[in-house]
């Protein structure tokens, strides 16, 4: 038996060193590697996939973020439902369970306008909780809506998603919420979205107007426990997040400011009784 194995091994290692034999083709994964590290972009995600996988998501999130930055949908999506889950983490800290969820609906909101169902269901999920972003459930029934596609898959994991969560959504919707949000549905056409139209974060409902006083030339407002006059820029905390705002205006009523994370200027007024 030793004979005949060391005859075979002998028999091969000639017939692959024969002049003029093919070597093997490398297998498809090198191929995508290989592509994948010359920049093509589908490749970078497929890898991405890949690594996810095998269950190395930091590598996962190098490829991803190199495919999301050329524009694909898929990678997107994946980085959203990835930084999502570290957003939710109890382990992490508050600030980082920020930054983790604004970049997560970043990407959510660039792959769901580009028509990718799991990040248009991921997307709907966010607007439904509010725990991110500013709960809006007519926007939620749009996403979910729009996750659910035709609907004419029985095996469409996220659709099937989709739709149960839609269904507990519209329990706690009015009829004019419903409507809306049919209408928003189907007035979506898939196109790429501006840094300007992400929705805003959560934590910008926590900064509020506390105080007004001062003489007309020289109005005050306290904002999250600072106090500011046109002109002054400082950081305040917004729930678990600390971010620089301007004072633009100090009117008799209310204060306009803008600030980093904020899509233009934004008008606070004291609540009723102050």
């Amino acid at each position: 038996m030793k004979n005949l194995v060391r005859l075979s091994v002998a028999a091969l290692a000639l017939f692959v060193t024969q002049p003029g034999h093919t070597q093997p083709a490398a297998p498809p994964l090198a191929d995508l590697k290989a592509a994948a590290e010359k920049g093509d972009a589908q490749a970078q995600a497929k890898l991405g996939d890949v690594f996810r996988a095998a269950l190395d998501e930091p590598t996962a999130l190098v490829w991803y973020r190199k495919a999301a930055a050329q524009g694909v949908a898929h990678a997107q999506s994946e980085l959203g439902r990835i930084l999502i889950g570290y957003a939710s983490s109890p382990a992490a800290k508050p600030a980082m369970q920020t930054q983790h969820a604004e970049e997560a609906i970043a990407f959510f909101l660039k792959a769901a306008n580009q028509g990718e169902s799991a990040a248009q269901f991921g997307l709907g999920q966010q607007y439904a909780s509010g725990k991110f972003i500013k709960q809006d459930y007519a926007e939620a029934y749009k996403w979910f809506t729009l996750a659910i596609g035709s609907g004419s898959n029985p095996f469409d994991i996220v659709g099937i998603g989709a739709k149960m969560a839609r269904d507990a959504v519209i329990l706690k919707m009015t009829q004019e919420q419903i409507a809306t949000g049919r209408s928003r549905a189907a007035a979506f056409v898939p196109n790429t979205v501006a840094a300007t139209a992400l929705p805003e974060p959560a934590w910008a409902q926590e900064i509020k107007l506390r105080g007004l006083s001062g003489p007309p030339n020289r109005r005050l407002a306290i904002i999250n426990g600072q106090t500011f006059q046109k002109g002054d820029e400082l950081v305040i905390k917004a729930g678990a997040k600390s971010v620089k705002i301007q004072c633009v205006d100090v009117g008799e009523s209310s204060a306009t400011i803008t600030g980093e994370g904020l899509a233009g200027q934004r008008e606070l007024k004291l609540a009723p009784g102050r």
